[in-house]
């Protein structure tokens, strides 16, 4: 990327929406640093110095078990000299072996980028996140949602009260 503020958006949808993997594996020649990893809410992939092999061989993966997915992006963030990014999204993903089904995944990513010899920014980690709150995740998981706000409010509660309890009697420090 020449300016990662401006190109990010299309950065990601490049290695989510395309049809073809081989598109996808093109962008991710094209914008991922070759020790480039991804850290994803359930595995986290090794870096080494060739890990963007293993990197698109993930994104096959998924493309073998969704199709046509689309992103709305929600914000962009960057740091001041352009190398951290976080970016709110929500990927539609459409399972291929369930063409009539589609679901909603909110994800909080975080991308790290390398100026390169050549000049162009380009993602050396990914680092993708759900919400804590899996309610907001927009996973169709039927009950947990509610089962989690359950737990955080009585959590919250709990915790709020032995806070309490514990200034009332001067414990555990001042």
């Amino acid at each position: 990327m020449d300016d990662p503020v401006k190109e990010i958006k299309g950065v990601v949808r490049g290695v989510i929406e395309p049809f073809s993997a081989r598109e996808i594996t093109r962008n991710i020649d094209k914008y991922f640093t070759e020790d480039a990893f991804l850290m994803y809410p359930l595995f986290n992939q090794p870096q080494t110095a060739n890990s963007r092999e293993n990197l698109k061989g993930i994104y096959k993966l998924i493309r073998v078990f969704a199709t046509h997915s689309t992103i709305e992006f929600h914000a962009v963030m960057f740091s001041e000299d352009r190398l951290n990014a976080t970016v709110d999204l929500t990927v539609t993903v459409h399972p291929k072996f369930a063409l009539f089904m589609s679901f909603k995944l909110h994800y909080i990513t975080r991308v790290d980028l390398r100026k390169e010899r050549d000049g162009k920014y380009r993602i050396w980690r990914q680092e993708d996140n759900f919400p804590n709150d899996l309610k907001r995740s927009e996973i169709p998981i039927p009950f947990i949602p509610t089962f989690t706000a359950a737990y955080k409010i009585l959590a919250g509660t709990i915790i709020g009260c032995v806070g309490r309890f514990l200034l009332a009697k001067g414990w555990l420090g001042v």
